[in-house]
């Protein structure tokens, strides 16, 4: 036996006795199972240059990252459970050669990964606690793994703001694999950040960071003007309900008067609010506040808008180049007339304006069309097929982290799991746990455990309330039933207790003033809920730091505040009932 080996060997002593009494006797399993217990032998890789944005904090990215080779997915069926092949090894080793060597090593090879779930939970072993991180990117034209690189530096930089000098580079690393987390054969790959937090006591936390990339699916399938159309109906939509909400405010005030032959009263109302929004929410429909100057800013981002988009729809729109036709044969002429400097002068400006137009038709179709693609299906609309198809990507990735284990009958992988969006990326987030919960009820039985093991749903930079407002719910009490099977389809709007349980759930929503994407969330519970059985709102958070209006939107991945969520999302301890 080699030094090399003997010093693994060493290394694994606490593993059980029959794994390593495999390793000593038999020399067909020496290189593969301790290859891949000990990963001493990765590749190390130079650590990636990450721009710095500027920001109260800026993300680390000195720690040591390693490519480790990918896992053997464990999707060969056994013909015959693992610990027989153990015992006839431990019987008679010499009997093992040739052909049957070559079986059991290739079975233990693809099974190392389920083994070593398994030492995880024996008694013999101390446990370490693994959580998983779904994160889901936002609008816009994104790199793959950006965002997964994102959560994993704001998780080490918060861990290094809170240890000490000493335990900040005890153990702390980042590896990146591809791996399988499930032995079904239609199992996809997925890349993996790992990073371990360890401290000076021994304790160790196993973070497995996932990305849903959904980005390819939006590329290109929707027009400028498809785009500008949707902004408007949004827009048209939002007016249309404050004006139908005063109405039905003074009519209940003349009701009110009426019944009680007193001189007219208004209703008892929220001081910061109007009344008449009816959303279907925990079994019935709830009058939901409308903030008071609602109006005044839809109007007057309608208006701004407007001017915003005028040099883009006159340049691409067909209306827009009949109408630049029509300007530039009736006054050619008169523009050769003019003065020389005049002349530049206007010609710089056209062309200004011309780089103008085309930018805003960029952000506009590369931005908002994401948005307009996957909202405004919630409405009949030609988007639905790409919006499942994005959903369904989403929801693929969580599927496999919540089945993990569980599926090859194991114990289950992840503890805990996280779920984290950002912008329109907390809109699917938000789909995508609903989605993973009703999976999980209707066909798994629960064994998936779905509701039990996700403690965190994390959304910043998030537009959830403003979709509920504009787009998903504005109908008659007449409806009352296509909203409650709307409805139905999200479970954690359906009941407290059953899906959003108070120890151990938490929905944060992370928001900032100078970011007109985001808000805080009031649509997602009862309007009056403190006495309601296990009332668990969401906790909307204030970012201070994001404060530069329009780029405080990408500004909370450089802010502690969501690093502080994040953090301390990953040190929750729920016990997973059995």
């Amino acid at each position: 036996m080699t030094a090399e080996v003997s010093g693994r060997i060493k290394g694994a002593k606490k593993l059980p006795q029959i794994l390593r009494d495999l390793i000593s006797h038999s020399k067909f399993y020496l290189t593969p199972i301790s290859d891949l217990l000990c990963l001493g032998t990765s590749q190390v890789i130079s650590r990636p240059k990450f721009k710095d944005e500027g920001g109260p904090m800026t993300l680390r990215s000195d720690f040591k990252i390693r490519a480790l080779t990918p896992d053997t997915p464990s999707i060969a069926v056994e013909k015959e459970p693992l610990t027989s092949a153990v015992d006839s090894i431990l019987i008679d080793p010499g009997t093992v050669h040739g052909q049957r060597a070559a079986e059991v090593d290739r079975d233990l090879f693809i099974d190392v990964d389920r083994i070593v779930r398994n030492l995880e939970h024996d008694d013999s072993v101390p446990h370490r606690r693994q959580v998983a991180f779904l994160v889901t990117h936002g609008m816009g034209q994104q790199v793959p793994f950006e965002t997964l690189s994102m959560l994993g530096q704001s998780l080490i930089t918060e861990h290094t703001k809170r240890s000490s000098a000493s335990e900040a580079g005890v153990d702390s690393r980042a590896d990146v694999r591809r791996v399988r987390l499930t032995s079904a054969p239609d199992a996809p790959e997925l890349s993996r950040v790992e990073i371990t937090f360890g401290s000076e006591k021994g304790d160790k936390l196993d973070l497995h960071l996932y990305e849903s990339y959904w980005a390819p699916f939006t590329e290109g399938q929707i027009s400028f003007l498809q785009t500008v159309a949707f902004l408007y109906s949004a827009g048209w939509n939002g007016i249309k309900t404050c004006i139908s909400s005063a109405r039905r405010r003074r009519e209940a005030a003349q009701q009110v008067s009426t019944s009680d032959h007193t001189p007219r009263q208004k209703p008892k109302m929220h001081r910061n609010s109007l009344r008449h929004f009816d959303r279907w929410i925990f079994g019935d429909f709830h009058d939901m506040a409308i903030k008071r100057n609602t109006l005044l800013e839809l109007i007057a981002i309608v208006v701004s808008v407007s001017l915003l988009l005028a040099p883009a729809l006159l340049l691409f729109t067909p209306l827009g180049v009949s109408i630049g036709k029509w300007l530039f044969d009736g006054y050619a002429n008169h523009y050769l007339k003019w003065p020389l400097v005049v002349q530049i002068g206007v010609a710089l400006a056209a062309f200004l304006a011309m780089v103008l137009a085309w930018i805003i038709r960029y952000c506009v179709v590369e931005y908002v069309g994401d948005v307009a693609i996957y909202v405004s299906s919630y409405k009949v609309s030609r988007f639905d097929t790409i919006r499942s198809k994005i959903l369904e990507e989403v929801c693929s990735v969580a599927r496999q982290i919540y089945s993990a284990g569980i599926s090859d009958e194991t114990h289950p992988a992840y503890d805990s799991v996280v779920i984290v969006g950002h912008s329109l990326g907390s809109v699917i987030s938000y789909d995508t746990l609903n989605s993973s919960i009703n999976w999980d009820q209707v066909e798994c039985g629960s064994k998936r455990k779905v509701v039990e093991r996700t403690t965190r749903l994390i959304t910043f930079g998030s537009p959830l309330d403003k979709t509920a407002f504009l787009f998903r719910t504005q109908v008659s009490s007449a409806r009352n039933l296509r909203e409650a099977l709307a409805a139905r389809q999200q479970p954690l709007i359906l009941d407290y207790e059953k899906f959003r349980p108070l120890d151990r759930f938490r929905w944060i929503n992370i928001h900032a003033a100078a970011d007109i994407v985001s808000g805080h969330l009031d649509y997602y519970d009862l309007p009056h809920g403190h006495n309601v059985s296990g009332f668990n709102p969401v906790q909307n958070i204030v970012d201070h730091d994001a404060r530069i209006p329009l780029l405080a939107h990408v500004e909370y991945w450089e802010n502690p505040t969501l690093h502080h969520v994040l953090y301390e999302a990953a040190q929750v301890v729920v016990p997973v009932s059995q």
